[in-house]
């Protein structure tokens, strides 16, 4: 995983989520993800 933003602006993008999208890291993650926060790398190949 890439972060492509400072540690507080995904603190912040977390924090602004609905409680049902904290339930699973995984669409925590894929939220982050698919906002262009972050950028997951998965056996070597970028998403």
């Amino acid at each position: 995983m890439t972060k492509l933003v400072e540690q507080d602006e995904i603190d912040r993008f977390v924090a602004s989520l609905p409680p049902e999208k904290k339930v699973d890291v995984k669409d925590v993650i894929l939220a982050l993800h698919e906002e262009g926060l972050i950028r997951i790398e998965e056996k070597g190949q970028v998403h």
